[in-house]
């Protein structure tokens, strides 16, 4: 699941997310757009700017988060075939709210995401968006998708406000806890992310496969999306359930793939680190119905299949 960063100048925030979790961040403070072979994207206003870092001075880099005050107006210009575009809106929890395409007349929304050449879209950013947590602007071209995140604010608010809980980028503790599986001890290289388990996601497909709560993981590049279908078996990969009892603190940026279980859209809290998708354990037991339970006096994570989620 890997995604290449293009080395451009931008004036939001250029963030490779990558299943190798390698990004870029370049941006300009003079000209608002960003122009590449293919497209010419340009922002009309940008009031300020918040630099989002990695909690409990994990040494990460830090992420720029633009401020675009309302009636600024984003443009996209495509110059070949083959683009696609789209805004996702998030809340505080990364979890997406919804997304859309941009129109010809810059209010709405636009008919389709995928763009002709010679096209133009844009988008008026309205007093709405000021309530989602941060907003992303995701083009895609030959498979590869460059994110330039921002939040929408009042004209009177200024850089200096607080800044906004958005995690979209976190320091990943190896988890120390012992995980068993259906009673028996199984093996993960798991993190601890702000008072939760997080696990990779297809780990979590390989100890489920054979059980009635097994369920397949497909992956998109072109469309950037992850597919989970429920009751078919998992094709194991080489490098699934592999461990590393020294790993250290790893960085983990917030997934933007977009998920599907059954073929209907899911929102997932889910970080890539170290070039692989980890989600909430109990997100997952949730949503595929398996059992998550935790031994305080043992510290252990418990998962069985052979019951279903309870909270």
């Amino acid at each position: 699941m890997r995604r290449l960063t293009l080395n451009i100048l931008l004036i939001l925030v250029l963030i490779l997310l990558a299943a190798a979790g390698v990004y870029a961040i370049t941006y300009i403070n003079t000209t608002p757009s960003v122009q590449t072979d293919n497209y010419l994207l340009t922002i009309s206003e940008i009031s300020g700017r918040q630099e989002l870092s990695a909690p409990e001075e994990g040494g990460a880099d830090s992420v720029m988060l633009y401020e675009l005050p309302v009636g600024s107006t984003i443009s996209l210009t495509t110059k070949s075939d083959g683009i696609s575009h789209e805004i996702a809106c998030y809340n505080v929890r990364n979890r997406k709210q919804e997304s859309f395409a941009m129109s010809s007349d810059g209010y709405g929304k636009g008919d389709t995401k995928d763009l002709d050449a010679e096209s133009t879209v844009s988008y008026v950013v309205t007093y709405k968006d000021i309530d989602y947590a941060y907003m992303s602007i995701e083009i895609t071209e030959e498979g590869e998708t460059t994110s330039f995140f921002f939040r929408v604010v009042k004209a009177s608010e200024s850089e200096t406000a607080d800044e906004p809980q958005v995690q979209l980028i976190v320091t990943a503790v190896p988890t120390s806890s012992q995980v068993l599986v259906n009673v028996e001890v199984q093996g993960f290289l798991a993190y601890y992310i702000n008072g939760y388990n997080y696990f990779k996601l297809r780990d979590i497909a390989a100890v489920l496969n054979g059980t009635e709560k097994q369920f397949e993981v497909g992956w998109d590049a072109e469309a950037n999306s992850i597919s989970l279908r429920t009751g078919k078996p998992y094709e194991v990969q080489s490098g699934d359930l592999a461990t590393d009892s020294a790993s250290e603190s790893m960085t983990g940026l917030a997934t933007q793939s977009k998920i599907f279980l059954d073929g209907e859209e899911v929102a997932f809290v889910a970080y890539n680190i170290g070039g692989n998708n980890y989600f909430k354990l109990r997100d997952l037991g949730e949503a595929l119905d398996f059992n998550v339970d935790w031994d305080p006096d043992a510290k252990n994570v418990l998962i069985d299949s052979s019951q279903g989620y309870t909270e």
